[in-house]
């Protein structure tokens, strides 16, 4: 893990850690679980939750 990655994701609230931690546990596959990480890493050096885009509906 980069060091921006790990300062952006240390700056998350601890609600938003968790959706993230949990998104990726859910995951059984070892695909799935990189994928998830992929899309992921960007949403969190932005300091965006996993759930933001649909709060403002």
């Amino acid at each position: 893990m980069d060091k921006d990655l790990r300062n952006a994701f240390s700056g998350l609230s601890p609600g938003k850690q968790r959706e993230y931690s949990e998104y990726i546990i859910e995951a059984k596959r070892d695909e799935t679980k990189q994928k998830r990480i992929e899309k992921i890493i960007p949403m969190i050096k932005v300091g965006m939750g996993l759930n933001d885009k649909y709060k403002n509906c």
